[in-house]
């Protein structure tokens, strides 16, 4: 229980956090500075976002040796973005 009220604590903190991020980049779109949302300025490799979001980092390894053609087929789906 007490596990479960901390990460509710962290979550509602780290939702201020979030809110006032959004709430700065308005404010700087309305003063005509060009936004970069936080995932636009950050580059992610095609296959650490399928380890990390998609499959998991087991999941994409065992990929690599029973699904390579598959594998490579998503990550070069991804790569534009």
């Amino acid at each position: 229980m007490a596990a479960a009220e901390s990460l509710h604590k962290a979550a509602k903190e780290q939702q201020k956090g979030i809110i006032a991020t959004l709430a700065l980049e308005k404010e700087l779109e309305e003063l005509g500075f060009p936004q970069l949302s936080r995932m636009q300025s950050m580059p992610i490799a095609p296959y650490d976002f399928i380890s990390d979001n998609l499959r998991g980092i087991k999941g994409t390894m065992l990929d690599m040796y029973r699904r390579p053609d598959k594998l490579l087929e998503a990550i070069n789906r991804i790569l534009p973005f």
